[in-house]
């Protein structure tokens, strides 16, 4: 990776949207949809058929560079219809690395494409892009929607926080409720298990080989 703040800066100074303003790029792809432009703060997608996500979602975004690619958490600011068969979402970047921040805003400045971890061809291995919704309830990718709905309100009850004192216990009835949303909707669901099918399909390096920063100070 390349890129860094010196110890005087603060990550919320880095994605100010003031200071870093949206711009239209080819140079970045995304795996979720096409990247209708983005900022070191956020980025705009959209794609046709039902949108995938839901809004307050925070799902993990793989952002490519030609040979290069860096994964960063999103949340699903606001999704809107583009006509009647596109779908548009705007997410906004969580807990983004001041490097990574850094990046694209010289990107949008200066055009100078970001090299990320480089992507050997024979050393990858298989994982999940999305969140695992069936994982989290529990259940079959062939479950039936009375399999999801029973096994939603079984761990619904366990994990509540009314009921269960555990502190980690409210991470986990979100991530239920964030997976109900979906899997309930037909729509959102289909849309879901294509992107899950596909899951293994996206290369992750093993060991990433970070490259040496190439610009100046």
């Amino acid at each position: 990776m390349f890129g860094f703040l010196s110890a005087s800066k603060t990550p919320q100074s880095v994605i100010d949207k003031r200071r870093f303003p949206r711009f239209a790029t080819t140079a970045i792809t995304c795996s979720l949809g096409e990247v209708a432009d983005l900022s070191a703060g956020g980025i705009r997608l959209r794609g046709r058929g039902k949108t995938p996500v839901c809004r307050g979602q925070i799902i993990p975004l793989t952002l490519r560079a030609h040979e290069s690619q860096v994964t960063v958490k999103g949340r699903v600011a606001h999704i809107r219809r583009v006509g009647l068969r596109t779908w548009e979402a705007g997410f906004a970047f969580v807990d983004i690395r001041p490097s990574l921040a850094i990046d694209i805003d010289n990107l949008g400045r200066t055009g100078e494409i970001p090299r990320w971890s480089y992507v050997p061809p024979k050393l990858v291995r298989a994982e999940a892009a999305l969140p695992d919704y069936y994982g989290a309830l529990k259940v079959k990718q062939t479950a039936k929607w009375e399999e999801i709905r029973k096994a939603f309100h079984i761990l619904a009850k366990k994990y509540h926080p009314d009921a269960n004192p555990d502190p980690s216990a409210t991470s986990k009835f979100q991530s239920l409720i964030e997976a109900y949303k979906v899997l309930k909707d037909p729509e959102k669901r289909k849309k879901y298990d294509v992107l899950y099918a596909d899951r293994d399909q996206q290369p992750i390096p093993l060991k990433p080989v970070p490259l040496k920063e190439r610009r100046t100070a």
